[in-house]
């Protein structure tokens, strides 16, 4: 019931309050040119950022990762930004899929 989606499907909305592991990744198609960059946003705001300049002549992947407080209603959104100056596919293959995950710890 975190997810919804036809309402807000970018959305994870918590539930139950308490301490959350918060994961994305995302997995890019091969570009050598560029940043590639993912973030957490918890109801509405930047929280936890990766980014890497990409060198490499073949698929690049990153995760992000978080220890977060959460109440009844927060919402999670994972954001992916890249710079290689033309489209470039997040890739679904080999279950390294773009996705997210909140995982309640305590609380």
């Amino acid at each position: 019931t975190m997810h919804d989606p036809t309402t807000n499907n970018s959305r994870i909305t918590i539930k139950t309050a308490g301490k959350y592991v918060i994961m994305g990744r995302v997995k890019w198609s091969s570009n050598t040119t560029g940043r590639r960059q993912i973030a957490l946003w918890v109801n509405g705001a930047q929280k936890e950022t990766t980014e890497d300049s990409s060198s490499q002549a073949h698929h690049h992947y990153q995760e992000v990762c978080a220890e977060m407080d959460l109440d009844v209603d927060d919402y999670i959104e994972l954001y992916a930004y890249q710079t290689s100056g033309g489209a470039l596919d997040a890739l679904a293959m080999n279950s390294l899929y773009p996705g997210m995950a909140a995982i309640k710890v305590f609380g």
